[in-house]
């Protein structure tokens, strides 16, 4: 029987960087499948059948339903946060990288026309996101994400619980 693979669904602005390195102290490296924001699904087509049986990790951007991809029991963690103070870190962390395709938007913005928005992109962001990811399903779906927490998921974590250490 194949071991279950543990699955950080790491929702943005939520203290996710911190639990990536605290996986990373937990699993070697061979053991770590990191979940590329650009070409998810060619990274994935690149590993053998021994590469992928022997992760027992995977992290990163994604919404649920990832485990499917790996063909074995999954466990789920994640970290969540207050919708507003998430709201507030993503906009000046935006702001604050040249690098993110969003930059250019919202380095023209005040915070409230950051949050009024229009843009497509921007809204993606910010409409029950967390929930959205939770759920697996690109509309906010709160019934599937709580039933998926109940299912899959070992430990829901609050960014405003974690320990000082860890910070």
């Amino acid at each position: 029987m194949h071991k279950r693979i543990v699955v950080f669904l790491h929702i943005p602005k939520t203290g996710g960087v911190t639990m990536r390195r605290l996986l990373d102290r937990q699993y070697s490296k061979q053991r770590v499948f990191r979940y590329p924001a650009e070409k998810p699904m060619q990274a994935l087509g690149q590993l053998t059948s021994a590469e992928r049986q022997n992760i027992r990790c995977v992290y990163g951007h994604f919404r649920y339903g990832v485990h499917r991809h790996f063909h074995r029991r999954a466990v789920y963690i994640t970290m969540v946060r207050d919708p507003l103070d998430r709201i507030v870190s993503m906009y000046y962390f935006i702001r604050s990288r040249p690098q993110n395709k969003l930059h250019h938007l919202a380095k023209r913005m005040s915070f409230s026309q950051f949050v009024t928005s229009r843009d497509p992109r921007i809204r993606a962001a910010l409409n029950n996101h967390q929930t959205r990811m939770i759920s697996g399903k690109r509309h906010p779906d709160l019934k599937k994400a709580i039933e998926n927490i109940k299912r899959d998921f070992v430990v829901v974590g609050i960014t405003d619980m974690y320990p000082n250490q860890c910070l």
